[in-house]
């Protein structure tokens, strides 16, 4: 199982308004916990929720920033990957760096 998805912390919430929520009434004030160990193991959301399935994602319309809660168990939004910041930083250099240290050429044959 994906480390990620086992291994998620989940921060109380306090409701800021009234609300309903899934026949339930959220009331202001009202310390909420999201049980996101539950959702990420549901076999009517998931298909093999044990197993490392990247591939599941592939081909779908999904901001990793928004809140698509498919991403929920992995953390999103202000709960995102604490590395996510730093990872796109780190793509970005390396790019530069490979795109600097090398003397790229277009293959044989081909044009502009």
């Amino acid at each position: 199982m994906s480390p990620s998805k086992h291994h998620v912390s989940t921060p109380a919430h306090i409701a800021l308004e009234d609300c309903h929520v899934a026949g339930y009434d959220i009331l202001k004030g009202i310390i909420l916990m999201v049980n996101t160990w539950s959702i990420k193991r549901k076999l009517h959301h998931w298909e093999s929720p044990g197993e490392l399935i990247p591939e599941r994602f592939e081909g779908k319309d999904i901001d990793v920033i928004g809140q698509h809660f498919v991403l929920l168990p992995f953390g999103m939004g202000q709960r995102k990957c604490p590395g996510y910041s730093i990872g796109i930083h780190i793509i970005g250099a390396t790019l530069v760096n490979l795109l600097h240290g090398f003397n790229w050429r277009l293959a044989y044959g081909l044009n502009p």
